[in-house]
């Protein structure tokens, strides 16, 4: 988790200070910063939510903490959408059309660089040095083999049987080359048994 949230703060900082010289040049630059940003957010999103849930003591404890997770996207989403309005109300000196370059390129790097203030926030709290003593000593502990997780558990064989039918059904939805004859079989109701 410190490690996408690490990528998550480096590419917002890369979009905040993105410079090339020129137009062309600054937006390759850009480019390139969200494609790192967008690294650490997709590394970020699945581990939210598990690391809210790990510490959970109840089922239903550990549901409202992922809801909780999940449906502050959203809030997030709203927020970001009033900052930029609030931004260019304040920051933008003329009217629609006529602004200065300059003032609307204030406002998307403000909007990165405070971006990047949640991002910080979350990696002074998940750092491995705020964590408590009593979890330590279980990193050096054995870990169990694939193999014998695999054994435990048809995980394998379950994994298995749903990439086949998804291969199998597929090409008789989107293949024009299919049979008419095949179409008709698989468009059946199948039974889960």
């Amino acid at each position: 988790m410190i490690a996408t949230c690490v990528l998550l703060i480096v590419g917002s900082i890369l979009c905040t200070a993105a410079y090339g010289g020129d137009a062309s040049a600054t937006l390759w630059f850009l480019v390139v910063a969200r494609v790192v940003l967008g690294i650490g957010i997709g590394g970020e999103y699945p581990l939210a939510a598990s690391s809210s849930a790990e510490d959970s003591t109840s089922s239903a404890e550990r549901n409202t903490r992922v809801a909780t997770t999940f449906s502050l996207q959203g809030v997030g989403q709203v927020v970001a959408a009033i900052l930029g309005n609030l931004l260019v109300e304040a920051l933008a000196d003329g009217k629609p059309g006529e602004n200065s370059d300059s003032r609307l390129e204030t406002v998307w790097r403000l909007l990165f660089a405070i971006g990047c203030v949640p991002a910080l926030v979350i990696c002074y709290y998940a750092s491995p040095l705020r964590k408590p003593k009593h979890t330590r000593p279980c990193r050096s502990a054995p870990t169990l083999s694939l193999v014998w997780v695999q054994r435990r558990r048809p995980v394998f064989r379950s994994l298995s049987a749903t990439t086949g039918l998804v291969f199998s059904v597929r090409p008789a939805h989107g293949s024009s080359s299919t049979s008419s004859t095949t179409r008709r079989t698989c468009s059946q109701p199948v039974s889960c048994r």
